[in-house]
């Protein structure tokens, strides 16, 4: 799933994603169950999609669709102030200026697209005073997505506040070297004492991923634990389970 406004489809909405945009993964859900009629989905979520995917499957419980048979969270940004703040730590101001370029850039485009909207933002010469991403999230995210701040914003949109209801199989990969993602200690007990989740927790593996060193392997660790996990999955279905 593309993110809102990603993929070349910015004329298509006059909003911009954020962490909080789980309604979309649930609209999307539901017209691959109506128009496909599938009786067995699994959502994948890697980084900002693994908190959008946790969010969504979180907020609904026990009340998530029957069709939802396994969720899986790759590094997902699970708690966003932390990490946030990590972000704007010396060693990964490269990524943190990598994103707000980005995201900025994303901005310029929507002010054209959509005038009426974001042209007195634009205009007023914001953009140029932003120097992070928290920046970002207390002047565009939180202006335009409907929070009061920043912090209202990371408190809202966060998965981990949810993770105690996630009631449908889920595996978690996170990486304790992760530079930018930081979990924190609340949460990873509450996805431990989750019966429902699967969590692993590595010394090594970075932001998504996971290189395995061994000799003759393909190095796609956390794509073949997410696929065995699965087709676990698959296999207690299909025996009743």
């Amino acid at each position: 799933m593309n993110m809102r406004s990603c993929g070349g489809t910015d004329k298509f909405s006059p909003a911009i994603y954020h962490s909080g945009c789980s309604n979309d993964i649930a609209r999307v859900v539901e017209q691959i169950v109506a128009q496909h009629r599938l009786q067995a989905i699994a959502l994948i979520g890697y980084s900002m999609g693994g908190n959008l995917v946790l969010k969504y499957a979180g907020e609904l419980g026990a009340a998530a669709p029957s069709e939802i048979k396994a969720l899986v969270g790759v590094s997902p940004l699970m708690d966003l102030a932390a990490s946030s703040a990590a972000l704007h730590e010396p060693p990964n101001r490269f990524y943190e200026k990598y994103f707000l370029r980005s995201m900025v850039d994303r901005v310029r485009r929507k002010a054209e697209l959509f005038p009426n909207i974001y042209m007195p933002f634009y205009v007023s010469g914001m953009l140029r005073k932003l120097y992070s991403m928290r920046d970002f999230d207390e002047y565009v995210v939180a202006r335009f997505g409907g929070f009061a701040d920043a912090d209202d914003y990371y408190y809202s949109v966060a998965s981990s506040r949810v993770a105690a209801q996630l009631s449908v199989p889920t595996l978690i990969l996170h990486s304790l070297d992760d530079p930018f993602i930081r979990m924190l200690p609340e949460t990873r007990q509450t996805l431990i004492d989750n019966p429902h989740v699967n969590f692993f927790e590595t010394q090594h593996g970075g932001h998504c991923a996971f290189l395995a060193q061994a000799a003759g392997y393909d190095g796609y660790w956390a794509e073949k634990m997410l696929m065995g996990f699965l087709l676990n999955m698959v296999q207690s279905e299909s025996d009743g389970g």
